[in-house]
């Protein structure tokens, strides 16, 4: 997103650079990957996370922690006193490779919300991240590059038993940019939705 989020995000950051000086600053999701030198030319970011970034975190405060050099993680770009350096780009991997989210770590009922479109106990999921298509309005093929990458319908149905066994959601809304790419995967989940007799929307 570019907007009000990315004023929030200048506003946090200034003051965390107020507070905590030393602290590596780091920034990743749409706008720093396409705008990626922008960002790291600011004096509120130290490092840019680009595009797909669950691997490239984990890695990156692995090597902050132990204060080991930070070109050997791939999809970054970095400040090294007053030099510039890009890292080579990461593979985008399958959304199967990475662990079910754990909805324990947050408050996740403040998260539940009436939508007027679904239902009254409304949570939110990301099946997928990019697409193949080349929509020149779209964000999407800068970010992936038209290149998708989806769970599995199996992986779907153990996000969304989550949701509704354990936090009674009742509806689901899906922030995929293309939850329709695959049909066999979208029928395949919405038959196991209806085998469950889950009353969701």
């Amino acid at each position: 997103m570019i907007g009000h989020q990315i004023q929030e995000g200048l506003h946090f950051a200034e003051a965390v650079r107020n507070v905590f000086p030393k602290t590596k600053i780091v920034w990743g999701g749409a706008a720093p990957t396409i705008l990626a030198h922008v960002f790291i030319n600011s004096s509120l970011a130290d490092i840019v996370i680009k595009a797909q970034g669950e691997k490239a975190i984990v890695e990156l405060a692995k090597a902050l922690e132990s204060k080991k050099s930070l070109s050997n993680i791939k999809g970054l770009l970095y400040k090294n006193r007053k030099k510039i350096i890009k890292t080579p780009e990461r593979e985008i991997l399958s959304k199967d490779a990475f662990a079910l989210y754990n909805y324990d770590l947050i408050p996740t009922e403040r998260y539940l919300k009436k939508d007027e479109q679904i239902n009254s106990r409304v949570l939110n999921h990301v099946s997928s991240q990019g697409c193949p298509f080349g929509c020149g309005f779209c964000s999407e093929v800068s970010l992936y590059h038209r290149h998708w990458v989806a769970e599995s319908a199996e992986k779907i149905v153990r996000e969304v038993s989550i949701l509704v066994e354990t936090y009674n959601a009742n509806g689901i809304k899906f922030y995929d940019a293309n939850f329709f790419v695959d049909k066999s995967r979208v029928l395949s989940f919405a038959q196991r939705i209806l085998d469950k007799g889950w009353k969701i929307k």
